[in-house]
């Protein structure tokens, strides 16, 4: 299955880009291109990660940049560098959850 490229969160459509980070691009978070995984650009509702990951870090590094959207389109408070602590032990349950409960995970998006 691809990757998305478009999810949807409320009212909001983000975009979903999967790109090697630049130089430029990490330089925005006084880092190494190797250093980041992936960001959230809020001003124009896109998620950047870097497609060059290992799949099960690049899926963990799309739930982490999710729970960013997520603060971003419900306001609830994940905006700023101080929580990438919170953010990252979020997207890791949440990846843990998917991976080892594939029938819950089934059984909640099923329509009825």
């Amino acid at each position: 299955m691809p990757a998305p490229k478009t999810i949807r969160l409320g009212a909001f459509e983000w975009g979903v880009m999967f790109n090697e980070i630049t130089q430029e691009c990490a330089e925005e978070f006084d880092n190494e291109p190797q250093n980041v995984l992936g960001f959230t650009d809020r001003r124009n509702l896109v998620m950047y990660i870097d497609k060059t990951l290992t799949p099960q870090v690049l899926k963990s590094t799309f739930l982490h940049e999710l729970v960013h959207a997520m603060g971003d389109s419900f306001g609830l408070g994940f905006e700023d560098t101080e929580n990438e602590g919170a953010v990252n032990k979020i997207a890791n349950a949440f990846y843990n959850f998917i991976k080892q409960n594939p029938k819950a995970v089934e059984w909640l998006i099923k329509e009825e």
